[in-house]
């Protein structure tokens, strides 16, 4: 299991990335670290892919458990809003999930 780091505000802002400043409110935000366990909000399957990758890919948007950001993460099948999904750390600049139950939606 990794944490996923980024930074959080008072406000509940939080993001996955260093920052200073909330861009939400303005105020400071802190360095904060979130399980690596989040849920599906919205899956697409996208007909074309990047040079040099395979297609089709799908891509979805997790909300990170404990109050954390939202992220765009790649991922082999479509899941269903609701599903419970693991986050890996980046690889080529992008997170990968794969369904929480041990089944890998992943091909590495």
């Amino acid at each position: 299991m990794t944490d996923l780091k980024g930074s959080k505000c008072r406000c509940g802002f939080a993001v996955n990335t260093v920052s200073i400043k909330c861009p939400k409110c303005g105020k400071n935000m802190k360095s904060a670290e979130w399980a690596d366990e989040g849920t599906i909000i919205s899956c697409v399957e996208v007909g074309f892919s990047p040079e040099g990758e395979h297609g089709p890919m799908n891509i979805a948007l997790v909300q990170v458990a404990g109050r954390g950001p939202k992220v765009i993460c790649w991922t082999d099948a479509c899941f269903s809003t609701g599903d419970a999904v693991t986050i890996s750390e980046p690889a080529k600049q992008r997170y990968l999930c794969r369904k929480a139950s041990g089944q890998s939606a992943i091909k590495p």
